[in-house]
């Protein structure tokens, strides 16, 4: 005990020890929370981004406002865990930032859609060729009838020489006795 300070009992140093103990893990609650934010909210800092001036103001200052919530904050957990004593910042424009999660969803729709175009697309061609084969087949069948029709006349034109020659032949049997 020098200069008549009081040491602290061994109870007294390790309830300190737990009080900044928990400190440190809310400060560390509150960046990794932080941190998880700030990336859903990047698009809105790209100047290219289609979302007036006012409004890119309001999320720059929204971001700025996250990056500096450990500085600004003095956070401790409740007893349940969660943070407590931390002012978050309002989420501007009524827009709430879609989460990595959330984005990573879109990203596959969007691919299953594109996978779907492009399957509809084949299917558009194998269809368009299907179509081809069935014009072809139709036009091959027509040639193949119209080939018959004209078979047909021609059998038409053996059968009735066939019968001229017969008729011929019986009334030259008839005519001479001849039999062949």
């Amino acid at each position: 005990m020098e200069g008549g300070a009081i040491e602290p009992t061994p109870e007294e140093i390790a309830a300190q020890k737990v009080i900044e103990d928990r400190k440190v893990e809310a400060m560390t609650k509150l960046r990794s929370e932080r941190d998880a934010l700030i990336p859903s909210t990047d698009k809105y800092a790209m100047r290219d981004y289609p979302i007036n001036d006012e409004t890119f103001k309001k999320w720059k200052r929204y971001r700025q406002h996250l990056r500096d919530l450990p500085v600004m904050s003095s956070p401790d957990l409740d007893e349940d865990g969660k943070l407590a004593g931390v002012e978050w910042p309002a989420v501007p424009s009524n827009i709430v930032p879609i989460s990595y999660a959330h984005e990573k969803d879109l990203q596959t729709t969007r691919t299953d859609l594109q996978t779907t175009r492009t399957d509809l697309q084949t299917t558009q061609t194998e269809l368009q060729t299907t179509q081809t084969d069935l014009q072809t087949t139709r036009t091959d069948l027509q040639t193949t009838r119209t080939d018959l029709q004209t078979e047909k006349a021609k059998v038409a034109k053996l059968e009735l020489l066939i019968e001229g020659i017969t008729a011929r032949m019986t009334e030259h049997e008839r005519q001479t006795g001849f039999r062949m």
